[in-house]
C-alpha cells in the first residue's frame, strides 16, 4: 500500500517575514509527526516565492499574494514533495516571479504541478512511484487571473477537453489517476450542484479520485462510483488579511486528506482535522472530543452531497447571499472598448471579467439571475438560515 497526504491552501502572504525553518518548526510540531509516516506529500503553495520587488503586480479583481523565498521552508517542514501551483495566486506578479518559485521549489527538491511556463507544462503530471505502484497527479484550476496560455506562463487553468484527454492519457502510464482541482465558492460550506457534477463528470472520464481546495471553509467528500471525491479541505495555513479573528473562526479550521492506494483496489481514504490556535504560532492536529465532533461535522455536511433537492436549496440560498453584490456590480462601459486599456480602466473591467471567466462566480451570477427573474428571490430566502447554520461549528 502507498499512503499519499494531501493538503490544501498554504499561503504566507500575511506572515511572511516571520516563517522561516525555526518558525515552522513550532507551527507545524504536530503536523509533521503525521505526515512523516506518509509515503508522499502534497501541499497547494498559493503564493509565489519571491524577493520583494520582484515583478509587478497583475491587474486582477482580488488581491496578489507572494511570500519571501525562506517561506518555503514550511514546504521543507512538512516534507513537501510536490507543490500544487494550479491556484487564483500563482500569476499574480507575473513571470518573473513564477521564474523565482520554480527556481525555488527545483533548488529544494520539490516537484510541481498546475503551473509552469506554459499551459502545456502547467497541464504536466507529477508521478508517484513506489512498490510496483504508480499513481499520476494532474492539478487544475477555474479560470480566473494568471492562468497559462500556450505562449506565457501561469496556472493550469481548467479545460474540460484537455482535463478529459490527460486523464485518459496518463490512465495509460500509471495505475492511478488523481486530480486536485482548486475551485467552488468561498466560504460555502456545501458544494455548488455545478461542482458536484464537474466533479464526478471526471470521475466518469476515468480519473481514480479528486481532490478539491480552495473554498477557505471545509466541505464534504463522498465515494462516487467507488472513488473518493474530497470536495474542499479548508485552509492548511492562510492567515485571512484582515487580522483580529477568533480561533473558532471556519477559516481556521481545515483537514489533511490521507489516499490509499493499492494495485486493482478503488482508492480509500482517511480524513485528518486540525485548527490553527495559539496566535498563528500551532496548527494542532485534533483529538479526542474535538476531532470526533468535526468529524460529525464533516459527516453532516458530506450526507447533503446526496440530496440533490437539498443541494439545490442550498445553492439558491447561498446565491441570494452573495449574489446582490455580484449582479449589482454589472455594467459596461464604452471605455472598454478602446484599442489599448489604460491600467485604470482595465482595473474597472477586472471585476466583470471574473464574474465570466471564473466557473464559480459565472454559475452564481446565472443562478442568482435566474431567481430574480423567476420570482423566485423570497422562496431562496428562506433556506438562508439552514445554510448559515452549516457554516457554524461544533466548538
Amino acid at each position: 500500500m502507498i499512503n499519499v497526504i494531501v493538503g490544501a491552501d498554504i499561503s504566507t502572504q500575511s506572515n511572511r517575514d516571520v516563517v522561516d525553518a525555526e518558525f515552522c518548526k513550532t507551527l507545524l510540531r504536530d503536523m509533521t509527526p503525521v505526515t512523516d509516516k506518509a509515503d508522499f506529500r502534497i501541499a497547494n503553495l498559493e503564493n509565489v516565492l519571491c524577493e520583494e520587488g520582484t515583478g509587478e503586480p497583475i491587474i486582477k479583481s482580488g488581491p496578489n499574494l507572494y511570500g519571501l523565498p525562506k517561506n518555503v521552508a514550511f514546504l521543507n517542514e512538512l516534507k513537501v514533495d510536490c507543490a500544487v501551483l494550479a491556484n487564483n495566486h500563482f500569476g499574480d506578479y507575473g513571470e518573473e516571479a513564477i521564474v523565482s518559485t520554480l527556481d525555488i521549489l527545483k533548488e529544494n527538491n520539490i516537484a510541481k504541478i498546475g503551473g509552469g511556463m506554459n499551459k502545456k507544462e502547467a497541464y504536466a503530471a507529477w508521478y508517484a512511484e513506489k512498490d510496483g505502484i504508480k499513481i499520476s497527479f494532474i492539478a487544475v484550476c477555474e479560470n480566473e487571473f494568471g492562468c497559462a496560455t500556450d505562449n506565457t506562463a501561469g496556472s493550469a487553468g481548467f479545460d474540460m477537453k484537455l482535463l478529459r484527454d490527460r486523464i485518459v492519457e496518463e490512465k495509460g502510464k500509471a495505475d492511478f489517476v488523481v486530480v486536485i482541482f482548486h475551485g467552488g465558492n468561498e466560504h460555502d460550506p456545501v458544494p455548488s450542484p455545478a461542482v458536484i457534477d464537474r466533479y464526478r463528470l471526471l470521475i466518469d472520464f476515468g480519473a481514480d479520485a479528486l481532490v478539491g481546495m480552495h473554498t477557505h471553509c471545509m466541505q464534504g467528500f463522498e465515494t462516487y462510483e467507488g472513488k473518493p471525491i474530497i470536495y474542499s479541505m479548508g485552509n492548511l495555513f492562510f492567515r485571512k488579511l484582515s487580522e483580529a479573528m477568533p480561533e473558532q473562526n471556519p477559516w481556521n479550521y481545515g483537514y489533511l486528506t490521507e489516499l490509499h492506494f493499492e494495485k486493482g483496489k478503488n482508492i480509500t481514504f482517511d480524513v485528518i482535522p486540525y485548527a490553527l490556535i495559539d496566535d498563528d504560532k500551532w496548527l494542532h492536529v485534533l483529538e479526542g472530543d474535538a476531532r470526533d465532533r468535526i468529524l460529525a461535522y464533516l459527516d453532516k455536511i458530506s450526507a447533503i452531497i446526496q440530496d440533490r433537492k437539498e443541494i439545490n436549496r442550498l445553492y439558491d440560498a447561498w446565491c441570494v447571499s452573495s449574489g446582490v453584490g455580484y449582479a449589482r456590480a454589472l455594467s459596461y462601459k464604452p471605455e472598454f472598448e478602446m484599442e489599448e486599456l489604460t491600467p485604470e480602466i482595465r482595473k474597472l473591467l477586472a471585476p466583470q471579467r471574473n464574474r465570466f471567466s471564473c466557473e464559480a462566480h459565472n454559475h452564481l451570477v446565472t443562478n442568482f439571475l435566474r431567481l430574480v427573474f423567476d420570482g423566485r428571490i423570497e422562496e431562496a430566502k428562506a433556506a438562508v438560515a439552514d445554510l448559515n447554520a452549516l457554516k457554524v461549528l461544533p466548538y
